[in-house]
Parts: structure tokens; sequence; C-alpha cells
């Protein structure tokens, strides 16, 4: 996810997926506490502070039973309005933010890091991004495996970043 400008860590960049730009219903005001949507992407979001991340919407009502231990009779009113939501959505079907654009609201954002060496721009975005992480162990395998970099300091490797995911 791509944060604003207003951050003073490195932007990471992210590619766009198409969906269908039909509006999604507005979220019953009694379902607030328990389902969130982002109009302008048409993801639903799960609010609570243990989660703030996207949900599918043929997995929400799981998700809160399993998750949450939502009791049923709320758990009923989600399903009849991810009912009128119309489609599903993962992580390779939403459309993403442009670049340098603000934190999404309601998703949490991570400190983390993005190989250097990964190519920025590649020319099929949808194949490859650079590779990121919240961990340096993984940024430091990565750069072993995939680059065939060893006893390299970790500044050369990769670079701090602000994080966001959907899923």
């Amino acid at each position: 996810m791509v944060l604003g400008p207003s951050t003073n860590i490195p932007l990471l960049d992210q590619h766009t997926l198409t969906m269908t730009h039909k509006q999604p219903p507005a979220i019953p005001k009694e379902l607030n506490h328990l389902i969130y949507l982002n109009v302008e992407h048409r993801v639903l979001i799960c609010p609570d502070d243990k989660c703030r991340k996207a949900v599918r919407p043929s997995a929400f009502v799981e998700h809160l039973r399993v998750q949450h231990k939502t009791p049923l009779s709320d758990r009923r009113r989600v399903q009849e309005y991810v009912g009128t939501f119309g489609g599903d959505c993962d992580y390779s079907t939403i459309e993403l933010p442009p670049d340098k654009s603000r934190p999404q609201p309601m998703i949490l954002i991570f400190d983390g890091f993005q190989c250097r060496l990964c190519p920025t721009r590649p020319s099929d975005a949808s194949t490859h991004r650079p590779s990121t992480s919240t961990s340096k162990k993984c940024m430091k395998v990565h750069g072993n495996k995939k680059h065939k970099r060893y006893r390299v300091l970790n500044n050369k490797l990769f670079k701090r970043v602000r994080l966001q995911s959907w899923f």
C-alpha cells in the first residue's frame, strides 16, 4: 500500500488491477461496529482493532464467527448486507490506490523493509513487485536466495518503508 507525502520514510510502488465500478450499497448504521466499507476501492474491512484489514465478502460472516465470536443475530444482519454487495474480491482483484497516495483509512500501517535490488518498475508489475517484509531476517534470506548476495550490509539490501496491506 502506498503511503502519502506526510511520512519521511520512502514510499512503495504498487500495481493497479481493474474491477467493476458499480456503487456499493451503504452500510446500515447498526452494522458500523462490525463492517466498514472503503467505497472508493469497493473493499469490505473488519473495523475491529485486532484486525483492521480487508475481508472477502464471501468470507466476512465466517470471519466474524471465528475471529470475533460475533453473535448469530449480528452475523445474519451482516450476511444480508454482504448479499447486496454484489461480487467478491480478494488481493488479486481490488483496484489499488495510485502511487504516493495517502494511507487508506482503517487499514493498519506497519514499519517494514523493501528490497533495493528488486526492480521498482518492471515491465509486468502484476508478476513481480519489489519484495517487502516487516522482518529483517526475511529480507536477508530474500537477498541471499533471490539475488545471491551474501554478507552484505542491511542498508545495501533493503530500505525502511511504511507498509499497508489490504488482506
